[in-house]
């Protein structure tokens, strides 16, 4: 994202004056206090008004869920020189939408740069990481220090609480205490789970969860 802005320039998200801010800042600090503008925005209106915040049917959204790792997911220069051409090449990982195009993504920088290092797979791998985890109703994770941590929905009133996913999911993480320990902080449910210190790690663990908890049917 920074790399983009320093071909492209920020421009005018939200106004005339806002890519000052953003230069100054950078362009994550900029993303992330935008976002929490908007959580409590969020969070008015559902005091409000609860029933037009709360949808009336739960259906997960591929921007629903954020990755957050101090783990090296990414395209280095030794693999695709041209900046350019790596800003692009981020922006189709960000519009796959299932695994085959996932699939014939990975077969085309094969065929196009050679061998997949390390830190693309990962970066790959995060992309079949965020889809399980919006199935699973997980809003943000955060991997670091050999421990995943899943927050869930924010919205108390989602209709996702109401549905067999989570319903099945709470009863899976209470056959298995050791593993699991679910704790509510300040109104928001989360899961966290020592030991995974990898990408891939995580990956088999959303898959262990998303195949014990999610219907047959859905999971085809």
């Amino acid at each position: 994202a920074m790399q983009d802005l320093d071909i492209r320039g920020a421009g005018n998200l939200l106004g005339g004056e806002q890519s000052g801010f953003i230069a100054d800042m950078g362009f994550e600090v900029y993303q992330r206090i935008l976002d929490e503008a908007l959580d409590e925005l969020r969070d008015a209106e559902l005091h409000q008004n609860p029933e037009a915040v709360a949808p009336a049917q739960w259906k997960p959204t591929r921007s629903e869920c954020h990755v957050e790792t101090d783990m090296e997911i990414h395209i280095p220069d030794t693999y695709v020189a041209s900046v350019a051409e790596r800003i692009k090449l981020y922006r189709e990982i960000d519009a796959l939408e299932n695994s085959d195009a996932l699939e014939r993504f990975r077969e085309a920088l094969i065929d196009r740069f050679g061998a997949i290092p390390s830190p693309v797979n990962d970066l790959l791998s995060v992309v079949q990481l965020r889809w399980m985890a919006i199935e699973l109703g997980v809003e943000r994770i955060v991997l670091k220090n050999s421990r995943l941590l899943a927050n869930f929905i924010g919205n108390k009133l989602s209709a996702y609480y109401s549905t067999d996913t989570f319903a099945n999911l709470m009863a899976y993480i209470a056959q298995h205490p050791a593993r699991f320990k679910m704790k509510e902080h300040e109104g928001r449910l989360s899961l966290s789970v020592q030991g995974i210190d990898t990408i891939a790690g995580a990956c088999q663990l959303l898959t262990q969860l998303r195949c014990a908890v999610l219907p047959q049917t859905h999971q085809a």
